[in-house]
């Protein structure tokens, strides 16, 4: 069932960002799409950024594997942003 739903989301989140690049589709329904898209990237890179923090006091070198994880995450996701939503010319 696991695997079911997180095939399910990986669809939904793939759905979602080829329609938010689609122009054919009106700016009143890309905008908000693309607003979700950056809430779904901004919300999991905290959530591994929050874990590296509070992980500090017991498992120091944790912490840092997941803080350098997150900031891995954050260049990634900037970067595919940046090339999904760059106009060309």
């Amino acid at each position: 069932m696991d695997n079911i739903l997180g095939f399910l989301l990986g669809l939904a989140g793939a759905v979602l960002v080829k329609l938010s690049v689609n122009k054919d589709i009106s700016r009143w329904i890309r905008y908000p799409l693309i607003a979700l898209v950056c809430l779904l990237f901004v919300s999991v890179i905290t959530m591994v950024f929050y874990f590296g923090f509070a992980l500090y006091s017991e498992e120091p070198l944790g912490s840092a594997t997941l803080c350098l994880l997150g900031l891995f995450l954050l260049v990634g996701a900037v970067m595919y942003v940046r090339s999904l939503y760059r106009t060309k010319g």
